[in-house]
């Protein structure tokens, strides 16, 4: 269709002048024709363009129902478009809306209409929406994360873009906002935002070394632990090339090539490769082993690069050198076990072929002096294999923990002496040593402490120095520790002049079952435990011991332990107090030094004694004393054998049992001394009576029956020594002398001043007296409860009498008490009172048994 230069209303104006033209050309008659031709021309073009109005108009009409067609189209994909629309205006008021738009926010569409658009949106993001709207009226970008509210309340993750549009009516500008539901995917985000945390932390908190390395081997990560592994900032080494960062080395201190380096390796084929040893630098320079893997990582089926992790070997490295040494501590001590364990054999078998031969060689010989000696020999190997026992038992004992220590009140300078005189005679008689001792003289006169394991330390260093030195001497020093201690303590040393240790083996002396050379066993016997046994107990009383010496010229074996002065006099009076230890300090060690008596000249070898004595084990103890008094009694198992004996041989003193089966010793004297009256020409007899002294009587029945004098059991070497002299020694008197002894009025479990005295006066044989006492009391005591359960009082009398002799003499001062409680009631028929002692005997025997395993420091190495 043509289009029309001029429009309806400037034609209609044109002719509207053309006709004022008109009027006032007529007046111009010279101009009408002009203008009326005008006018024809103007008429025809109105012509012209009514009939394109009407074109126009029809057009117009049909483009109006296509753009009705298209606006009801739209509208409706407007509408019901799953994504929400908002047109708002400057005001930030709604104009229009859609319906995913008002579901979203939860109200309908029609109440939104006209309606502010900030009350829709979280508080915490009004300000950022007006930001928005600002931009979007600006003709500027706004593309807005914001919070909206569904039903004014519940949040709604919403990503808002807006453009600037118009109103077409008013020519209004708008905002047209589109509102994509992201909540979702915000969700989404966030759970991936918390695992990538979690992750990073994870990351950051791994001790190992993490280096991410891509294609191009750049690090494009690093978490703080192998930033600190490596002593740089992980900005200092993003985007840095790896193997210039770690300067690998190998063990000999060698660089890694980069054509062996594991990074470069495993970026080439994608192969996962561990490292157990090598070395890495620190930004420093320092040098640190480390152990490393590389893992690949892919992606659409490529390499894209790889996970680097390692970590700081030193302390492995360090485990596995200890392990290594441990190793050969093991090595070695499995090797030390199994020359123990010959060394035991060894031991073992000596005496036992010995035992075995000798009792085979008992039974085959009739000689009485070749019996003796076999018999001899048979005692030397048993008390050998006792002290293998008990060195074994004791170390047992020790390493499982069963140890205790006591604290009592002692006098260190009286234990000095004691152990001065239980082993002078032992070094003079086996070396011809001479056995010196040395006190300083700050030494404090009294300690609280646990004087038996020092005794046993002690006696074991002793025993030693003695058994290594041919000759000398042997020397004991007990000192005060400097102040640098950090508590009081006291210092043993036992000095000799032996054969002394090579400094190579100094150090291994105090393990268990090591001796200073393979020489040592085969020439001086022993198995090595003796000083083990003696460092742990240094140990357990906090101390520490030590040694110094030079090969052949001697050694010196020293130990310091903690010791508590105590005030004596307090101690004494009993103002100490405390569970711990005693109130007073005779009762936890003897003040008065333990003597030993020893064979003098005063007293004559030949001399006819006869011992009455039906005990086994109190006749081999009192024999003993005998013998080492170089006297050799005749020994009579009981009264009858007295008087069978003494009617054929006259003999100088006679030591009488007073109780005794067959005959007792009362009635044996009486028809002794019947006979010397009625026969003059037997001499009086003098008549020493042993007896427990407990039962009121005993001694006015003792000289009322005719004994001369009174020896009260536990029998010591020094009172038997005493009574000997005094009747046959040069002060020997005419008249009889009566020594009474008072029973002491305390009553322990084991009285270890009786103890050590008898082991003192026993010796070697010591051992073996100790294990046949506690047989015989436990025998003893099952045979009182059978006197019980047969009713039998006589039976019940001589059972507790016979335990009452063995456990004073042995020291068990509380089974000698009971027992004599038991002869009492036994004596006076009252057996159905003896239930209660019985059930008390068997618990103290038991608590004897007890007390002699914690006994340490009577068995030497």
């Amino acid at each position: 269709m043509a289009k029309t230069t001029k429009s309806k209303r400037e034609i209609e104006n044109e002719v509207e002048q053309l006709k004022q033209q008109i009027e006032v050309y007529k007046k111009k008659d010279s101009l009408f024709s002009v203008l009326e031709s005008q006018l024809q021309h103007t008429l025809d073009n109105l012509n012209i363009y009514q009939e394109e109005l009407r074109t126009q108009n029809e057009e117009l009409l049909l483009t109006r129902d296509k753009l009705e067609t298209l606006f009801n189209k739209y509208s409706l994909l407007f509408m019901d478009s799953p994504v929400g629309y908002f047109v708002v205006d400057h005001w930030h008021k709604i104009i229009e809306t859609n319906h995913a738009a008002a579901e979203l926010l939860g109200i309908a569409k029609d109440q939104l209409i006209n309606k502010p658009f900030l009350p829709f949106v979280a508080k915490k993001m009004r300000h950022n929406l007006d930001s928005h709207f600002r931009r979007a009226f600006n003709r500027e970008r706004a593309c807005d994360e914001i919070v909206l509210l569904h039903n004014r309340d519940k949040p709604v993750y919403c990503l808002l873009e807006s453009r600037l549009t118009r109103q077409p009516e008013k020519d209004q500008p708008l905002c047209l906002t589109v509102v994509f539901d992201i909540t979702e995917r915000k969700q989404a985000e966030d759970r991936i935002a918390e695992l990538a945390e979690q992750n990073t932390r994870i990351l950051d908190s791994v001790a190992e070394g993490i280096i991410g390395i891509n294609s191009s081997r750049q690090i494009i990560f690093v978490n703080p632990s192998a930033a600190q592994l490596l002593g740089v900032d992980v900005i200092d080494i993003l985007g840095r090339d790896p193997c210039e960062v770690l300067r690998a080395s190998t063990l000999d201190d060698q660089p890694v090539s980069i054509e062996n380096d594991p990074i470069v390796e495993t970026l080439k084929d994608g192969r996962m490769r561990t490292i157990l040893d090598c070395f890495f630098h620190r930004k420093s320079g320092e040098r640190f082993p480390a152990s490393c893997t590389a893992s690949p990582t892919f992606h659409d089926g490529g390499i894209s690069g790889l996970v680097f992790t390692f970590q700081d070997a030193t302390e492995r490295k360090e485990i596995e050198e200890r392990l290594n040494i441990a190793k050969e501590e093991a090595e070695s001590a499995n090797r030390a076990k199994s020359a123990f364990l010959a060394t035991m054999s060894h031991e073992i078998r000596t005496p036992m072929n010995a035992i075995i031969g000798m009792a085979d060689f008992v039974d085959a010989t009739t000689s009485q002096e070749e019996r003796t000696e076999a018999m001899d020999i048979i005692k030397e190997s048993g008390q050998a294999l006792l002290i293998l026992i008990n060195d074994i038992l004791d170390l047992a004992k020790i390493e499982s923990g069963e140890l205790g220590i006591q604290n009592e009140v002692f006098s260190p300078r009286d234990l000095i002496e004691s152990i001065y005189n239980i082993m002078r005679y032992s070094a003079s008689k086996q070396n011809n040593l001479a056995l010196e001792r040395h006190i300083d003289s700050n030494v404090y006169p009294a300690i609280k402490g646990d004087f038996r394991r020092v005794r046993q330390i002690l006696i074991n260093l002793v025993g030693n120095a003695i058994k290594f030195t041919a000759s000398g001497s042997v020397t004991i020093n007990l000192s005060l520790a400097p102040d640098t201690e950090a508590e009081p303590s006291l210092i043993y040393t036992v000095e000799d002049t032996g054969v002394g240790i090579s400094q190579s083996k100094i150090d291994t002396i105090f393990e268990s079952f090591v001796q200073a050379d393979s020489t040592t066993q085969q020439q001086y016997g022993g198995t090595g435990l003796g000083l083990a046994i003696s460092k742990k107990l240094v140990n357990i009383m906090g101390g520490r011991i030590w040694a110094e010496s030079l090969l052949g010229k001697g050694s010196r074996f020293s130990f310091s332990v903690p010791a508590q002065p105590v005030d004596l006099e307090d101690s004494i009076n009993g103002k100490v107090t405390g569970d711990d230890y005693p109130a007073s300090l005779p009762s936890a060690m003897p003040s008065k030094v333990i003597s030993k008596f020893h064979p003098t000249s005063d007293i004559p070898k030949d001399a006819r004694i006869l011992l009455a004595e039906d005990d086994p084990i109190n006749q081999i103890v009192i024999l003993k004393m005998f013998k080492r008094l170089g006297i050799h009694p005749t020994l009579a198992q009981d009264g009858l054998e007295v008087l069978a004996l003494t009617a054929k041989d006259d003999y100088d003193l006679i030591f009488m049992d007073v109780q005794m089966p067959r005959m007792d010793g009362l009635t044996a004297v009486s028809r002794i001394r019947e006979r010397e009256k009625i026969d003059k020409n037997h001499h009086h007899t003098t008549v020493i009576a042993l007896t427990a002294y407990a039962l009121e009587g005993d001694q006015e029945r003792c000289l009322g029956a005719g004994m001369d004098d009174y020896l009260c059991k536990p029998v010591r070497g020094s009172d038997l020594h005493s009574t000997l002299y005094r009747w046959l020694g040069d002060e020997r008197k005419a008249s009889s002398l009566v020594r009474h002894q008072e029973p002491s009025t305390l009553t322990p479990v084991l009285d270890e001043v009786i103890l050590l005295e008898l082991q003192a006066d026993l010796e070697e044989d010591f051992e073996t007296i100790v294990s046949l006492t506690l047989m015989s009391m436990t025998e003893r005591t099952v045979a009182i409860k059978e006197a019980f359960t047969n009713n039998d009082p006589r039976s019940l009398e001589n059972m507790a009498h016979n335990l009452k002799s063995t456990s004073l003499q042995f020291g068990a001062m509380k089974v000698g008490s009971i027992a004599e409680q038991l002869e009492r009631l036994g004596r006076a028929g009252s057996i159905a009172e003896a239930q209660l002692l019985i059930d008390t005997l068997e618990e103290e025997v038991n608590n004897v048994q007890e007390a002699v395993k914690r006994i340490e420091g009577y068995w030497l190495d």
